[in-house]
């Protein structure tokens, strides 16, 4: 076993699940499962792609009290490689995303945008290729 640290998956908090849902499946994520919890009363929807996984819980109205369960504040953004930016970018705009940095080629050669999910997260999107 790798002595690496990994992120084995990220969880959103939303009020716009069917939005926060489309966003990440026109970036190549699948639904593979949904659950309700009686006990935090919410749903839960895990969605994968090839290199990761992403468990969306609908907040709704409702405020929670405990850590596993927060409105709290402190995410800046998450990197996902994709094989051709353009591709991504041009779906990301068809939805009507907002970017918070536009398409651009890096210096160092990559190519790069900073997309907002519906909640208002920053997705950077990351690729060789244009």
């Amino acid at each position: 076993m790798s002595n690496k640290l990994r992120v084995p998956h990220l969880a959103i908090n939303t009020k716009k699940l069917n939005e926060t849902i489309a966003f990440y499946e026109a970036l190549d994520f699948n639904e593979v499962g949904r659950d309700f919890s009686e006990s935090s009363n919410r749903l839960r929807v895990v969605m994968e792609s090839e290199i990761f996984i992403l468990e969306l819980f609908d907040r709704g109205e409702h405020k929670y009290s405990s850590a596993t369960q927060s409105d709290s504040e402190g995410f800046y953004h998450i990197a996902f490689p994709v094989s051709s930016l353009r591709l991504y970018y041009d779906r990301l705009e068809e939805l009507g995303v907002e970017f918070e940095r536009e398409y651009t080629h890096r210096p160092s050669g990559h190519y790069m945008c900073f997309a907002k999910d519906p909640n208002g997260l920053v997705v950077e999107l990351i690729s060789e290729n244009e």
